[in-house]
């Protein structure tokens, strides 16, 4: 782990980790150190220890340095304060008598917090970010509010002072009443405070119990054992075996990212942070021990085993369940082991301190009340006429995944883009998310015997967005600012035509392309006429809706115009795939049979537990057709809905001798590589058609959302952030996604 570390280098920064690690990283793995020496004896790095913690807190001890004042969120500065307060309440060396305490550092933190809780939206709160112009402002997340939690109860503890146990009970009391944190003890990700924190991202990451889990023990132990906070530490550490796989169901796991190899690289170390609250509950609430240890145990067994790798053959891997090495080496892997193994000596220490019990850190309850001007030091200063045009510009533009190299050699980079601005009959959305399409890359590309998206003078893709209204033109009456809206594959069309009256718009000579002949939804502020956006119902998320716009309305209206009725099957080549495994979805609601043809495990296990009746997987079997068409009571499918290209050659094979079966041509591919054929005659004496349908018109869109909001259509997306959307590109182009993906803006 420390072999990543520099910033005890001359001419380095202490306390910082180098590129590509986050800020915080540096402070959580300062906090796993402190827990080594704590455990071990050990002071090697005690002094970089030290170093790092007092030089990051800076003058104030806020952890608010200048050079993170552009990036800094509430959940960044809070993993610092978990380090100091751990080494208030395990008496680390305490800082030089002329520099501010470890406490004074925790209170520090806490009082720049408390003064941000935000009551003008979801009834409370803190917000990712701290500063309003960053990407994440309107997003309050779980780890934040979280982190705010633990430290409050553990300050609690530490000082005896019933303000902070007030303010731990507000925030627990909060985090319940809003919703991020089901009945059922689920952590949510987070929520837009645009909607008023209505509409959840119900991602769960292993850090998000954990936080809670230690300042729920905390209180547990500050109350003298209150039966609310027993209980309510007990559910959480039921709920958590969600995060634990295996044969015992013992060996810790990043559910949302790791078994689909999408951790990004500060995700890797989130579950030794689970670890780490886990086994510091234990001695808070000791009715937990047992509750928890023998998963720990289990965990740091497996967990060892991986660390293999490297020069040393000691560099550990992430998936713990796997006892060998990935080939990666990066700090969050390594901490994870650390912590995880580091837990089990939990037993052989003692308690944390406190005021009134040994602790000897000096503390200041009003430290942080009044912290410098946090604004970035290149506006902190008088703002002059000159300024405020240059302030204008600034806010006028927005994050967009933007086309270099058009052809075959395609690539995406991140960049700014201006924001732009609504026409009289035009809405501006907000996109929170934008799911990812196989079409995309053929436009990038330029395959698909259309003109390049360059002759348009479009350099952003992308057509399956879900965001939120933030400005309407003049004649707009059928949205409103902070409606939800959805864009879709067809930005327009004329309206006026017959193919428009005859439920047929998207064929219409008229049309307008997303991300073809205006810019897509891999720019976050996007233009759309308020007649033919999407309006998103409550109780479907955006990383639903946004798919939804293109994948599940295409795979509606072409499931419609199939003709198929309840009780027919369904066969989908591919649809282990994002629109094949939406497919298979709504034909499961409609009353249908589905199949689905494709590979791999990962595959198998998406497409039966969403629906699908049978998987035949093409690389096992022999006679892919012949399988197929004994599962369809030996005569073969009724319909054969193709979404991967690729499947278009074998796709007339599945229909065996079944009278009046229709194939379904949906996926986009290559023009003028494939055909599909076959002898007149067998479609003559067997009645066969074939048809295309293009993508969901409104109406196709909106019932589609209503399978959702039905809950019939779930979610099945991987989700990344939006600085990594050419990573997430590049992997749907090599077909390695299981299901749909989708990009956040918030992340």
């Amino acid at each position: 782990m420390l072999t990543h570390y520099t910033g005890m280098n001359p001419g380095d920064n202490p306390g910082n980790l180098p590129d590509p690690y986050y800020w915080w990283e540096a402070g959580a793995m300062f906090g796993a150190l402190i827990d080594y020496w704590f455990y071990t004896g050990d002071d090697t790095w005690n002094n970089i220890t030290m170093q790092g913690l007092t030089w990051q807190a800076g003058g104030t001890g806020t952890f608010m340095p200048s050079n993170q004042s552009r990036t800094e969120g509430n959940d960044d500065q809070a993993f610092w304060a978990f380090a100091v307060m751990s080494a208030a309440e395990r008496n680390f060396p305490n800082p030089p008598d002329d520099q501010m305490g470890w406490l004074a550092m925790a209170q520090a933190v806490f009082n720049t917090q408390a003064s941000r809780w935000d009551t003008e939206t979801c009834a409370g709160g803190l917000r990712w970010q701290i500063f309003s112009f960053m990407n994440g402002y309107d997003y309050k997340n779980t780890i934040s509010n979280g982190g705010f939690f633990n430290l409050a109860a553990r300050l609690a503890k530490y000082t005896g002072n019933q303000t902070y146990a007030d303010w731990a009970e507000r925030v627990w009391d909060w985090t319940t009443e809003t919703g991020f944190m089901s009945d059922q003890y689920e952590f949510w990700d987070g929520a837009n405070d645009r909607l008023n924190c209505t509409e959840f991202n119900r991602i769960q990451w292993t850090y998000n119990p954990g936080v809670y889990l230690l300042g729920a023990a905390t209180m547990y132990n500050l109350t003298n054992g209150d039966p609310a906070w027993k209980e309510r530490t007990a559910r959480i550490i039921e709920a958590t075996g969600i995060f634990f796989h295996g044969e015992g169901k013992d060996i810790m796991y990043e559910r949302a990212c790791e078994p689909v190899d999408t951790c990004q690289i500060d995700q890797r170390g989130f579950k030794g942070f689970l670890a780490r609250w886990m086994s510091a509950s234990t001695q808070l609430a000791p009715f937990t021990y047992d509750m928890v240890m023998p998963k720990l145990r289990a965990s740091a067994v497996a967990a060892a085993k991986t660390c293999v790798g490297g020069s040393k053959k000691t560099t550990c891997s992430l998936k713990w369940a796997e006892p060998k090495w990935d080939g990666r080496d990066d700090v969050g892997q390594q901490m994870s082991v650390l912590e995880v193994v580091q837990a089990n000596l939990i037993s052989r220490v003692e308690p944390p301190v406190t005021d009134e019990n040994g602790g000897t850190s000096k503390g200041d309850p009003g430290a942080g009340s009044r912290p410098p001007d946090p604004r970035p030091p290149a506006i902190t200063m008088d703002i002059t006429t000159g300024d405020r045009a240059g302030a204008g510009i600034l806010t006028g533009f927005c994050k967009a995944g933007v086309v270099v190299n058009e052809g075959p050699d395609y690539e995406v980079k991140v960049e700014m883009v201006p924001v732009p601005q609504p026409g009289p009959d035009d809405i501006l959305i907000r996109l929170n998310v934008t799911g990812l399409c196989s079409s995309d890359i053929h436009l990038m590309k330029g395959d698909l015997g259309v003109p390049p998206m360059s002759s348009f003078g479009v350099r952003s893709p992308g057509h399956e967005g879900a965001g939120v209204v933030v400005k309407i033109g003049d004649n707009v009456k059928n949205f409103k600012v902070g409606d939800r809206a959805g864009i879709k594959p067809m930005m327009d069309t004329c309206g006026a035509c017959d193919l428009c009256w005859g439920d047929k718009e998207t064929y219409c000579s008229g049309a307008v392309l997303t991300g073809l002949a205006v810019a897509g939804t891999y720019q976050q502020y996007i233009v759309s006429p308020a007649r033919y956006a999407s309006p998103i119902p409550d109780g479907v998320p955006d990383e639903i809706a946004g798919p939804i716009m293109c994948s599940a309305s295409t795979m509606y209206r072409s499931l419609v115009e199939s003709g198929l009725k309840p009780g027919n099957w369904a066969v989908f080549p591919g649809g282990g795939g994002g629109v094949g495994i939406q497919g298979v979805q709504l034909a499961k609601g409609m009353g249908m049979r589905p199949i689905v043809v494709d590979s791999g495990a990962m595959k198998r296990e998406l497409a039966l537990k969403m629906g699908a009746e049978a998987f035949v997987d093409f690389a096992e079997e022999e006679d892919v057709a012949g399988a197929v068409i004994q599962i369809a009571d030996g005569v073969g499918a009724h319909g054969v809905f193709v979404t991967a290209p690729a499947a278009y050659k074998t796709a007339l094979s599945y229909v065996g001798n079944r009278i009046g079966a229709v194939l379904m041509c949906i996926g986009l591919a290559q023009a003028g590589v494939l055909t599909i054929g076959a002898d007149p005659n067998v479609f003559v004496f067997r009645n066969l058609s074939v048809k295309g349908t293009l993508v969901g018109s409104r109406k196709d869109t909106a019932a589609a959302l209503d399978f959702a909001r039905r809950g019939i259509l779930q979610s099945i997306s991987e989700v990344y952030p939006i600085d990594k959307l050419p990573e997430a590109v590049k992997k749907l182009e090599r077909g390695e996604v299981a299901g749909r993906m989708v990009v956040d803006f918030n992340m």
